[in-house]
């Protein structure tokens, strides 16, 4: 769980945090690292074998027992979503992952807070898999402003990410999270003018995004795999 919580920490400043410039990372996508500089995230060629991309993603641990964590992530506004159940979906691999998690995660942002997510705290990937299909499905409130997906490696070894998909379900399919973040109660925000401040902020930064998913096959530029940092910030 405590890697997670890691995870958690940097999932949570991403739509708000400034990035270096220009990641070698899927076109569309952003790789966040917790500043260790113990990860590389980049497109692969290591694709699924009939899968129906023509690219995947990875994320490596450069060292052999890291301390930090590393992500590949997305964010889009939630206009096109609200009052609707979302399904994000994905085939993931891992070798090695020794010490910690490979998951894939979801979170709804909106009303200033963490409305709901799904961190798979509760069916993490760890050692050595080949490849599987993963899911997260939760509840987009008709207040959300916007939410953020992707995968998550927090640990030794090296994770991949594959066919990647964001449905609309009916509410037949049950969903997979819970309400707030990974920690609800350390969530809650009890000052009323610092929630209207992250409102704002939420309002300002998913306004910049996307609108519906970009580049789910993964394809990248010509380029190396990078390293990206962004500044933490406070869930």
């Amino acid at each position: 769980m405590l890697l997670i919580r890691r995870l958690s920490i940097a999932s949570a400043s991403l739509a708000l945090a400034p990035f270096v410039a220009s990641a070698q990372v899927p076109t569309g996508w952003q790789a966040v690292t917790d500043g260790s500089g113990e990860y590389s995230v980049s497109a692969d060629g290591a694709r699924r074998d009939g899968g129906q991309g023509f690219a995947g993603a990875t994320i490596k641990a450069n060292v052999g027992s890291p301390h930090g964590s590393a992500m590949l992530a997305q964010s889009i506004r939630a206009d096109a979503y609200r009052g609707k159940r979302v399904r994000l979906s994905g085939y993931l691999k891992t070798i090695g992952v020794n010490e910690g998690t490979a998951v894939l995660f979801m979170r709804v942002d909106g009303d200033g807070v963490v409305q709901t997510s799904d961190y798979m705290q509760n069916r993490p990937l760890m050692l050595t898999n080949d490849w599987s299909r993963q899911e997260i499905v939760l509840d987009v409130p008709r207040t959300a402003v916007g939410f953020t997906y992707g995968f998550l490696l927090g640990g030794s070894g090296q994770a991949w990410l594959d066919d990647v998909q964001l449905d609309v379900v009916s509410e037949d399919v049950p969903t997979t999270g819970q309400p707030g973040g990974l920690y609800p109660t350390s969530n809650r925000i009890n000052d009323p003018q610092a929630l209207e401040r992250r409102r704002r902020e939420q309002e300002v930064a998913y306004r910049r995004a996307a609108s519906s998913p970009v580049n789910l096959a993964l394809h990248r530029d010509s380029g190396r795999p990078v390293v990206v940092t962004a500044a933490r910030n406070a869930p």
